[in-house]
Parts: structure tokens; C-alpha cells; sequence
């Protein structure tokens, strides 16, 4: 797992613009995963990674990969009652670092991530 060059960016950004044009300078996808686990059976535990919506306990991660499916960043085993945003702070930093990211370039998450 490692951050992509400048160059790697740029021609994953081209091979995305060929297959969506209204999607410029976008190289990578960012999405996260639930995992179901069994009951916790300390109380605490429980009610960390117990989902309401969902109605079982979960971890979650976030995966950011290349539009190859070259996984380039991944945060797993996280209590699922933490916020997305939280999860994923260490690749923000990462996104706004110059010296990692191609100026003018970017990811994509889904709309429920």
C-alpha cells in the first residue's frame, strides 16, 4: 500500500476522463466497509460497536484506491461509532500535502459514504 506519484495520478486521471468525461483530474475512489462481528459481551464493547440502523455490531474502515484498484490508503478496524470523518482525517492530510497530491487533482467518494 502506497500513496501514488505525480505521474501515476495524472494517468489514472486520463483513463477515468476516458471513461466518464464530465469526471476531470479525478484518479481515485475513497468507500468504506462495515464488518459484522459477534456479540461483545462487555457492555462497554457493545454499545461501541453496536449500529442501530443497521441492528448488529460492526467495525468499519475506509479503503481509498486507484481507479485500477490499487488499494493506496486503508484504515480498518475502527469502532463503527465513529464518525467517517474522524476515520478518515489521516488521508485528508494526506490529500492536502502538495508533496503527495497532484496540484488541481482529486478522489471521489459515494454519495452515503
Amino acid at each position: 500500500i502506497s500513496f501514488p506519484s505525480y505521474n501515476q495520478q495524472q494517468e489514472w486521471a486520463s483513463l477515468v476522463a476516458l471513461k466518464e468525461p464530465l469526471l476531470q483530474n479525478v484518479w481515485g475512489f475513497v468507500d468504506g466497509k462495515n464488518c459484522r462481528l459477534h456479540s461483545p459481551t462487555h457492555p462497554d464493547s457493545q454499545n461501541a460497536l453496536y449500529n442501530g440502523w443497521l441492528h448488529a455490531p460492526l467495525i468499519t474502515g475506509v479503503f481509498c484506491y486507484g481507479v485500477d484498484g490499487t488499494l493506496m490508503w486503508v484504515r480498518m478496524n475502527c469502532p463503527v461509532s465513529w464518525n467517517n470523518g474522524d476515520i478518515v482525517q489521516p488521508l485528508v492530510e494526506t490529500l492536502s500535502d502538495e508533496q503527495c497530491m497532484c496540484p488541481g487533482y482529486a478522489i471521489t467518494a459515494g454519495f452515503a459514504f
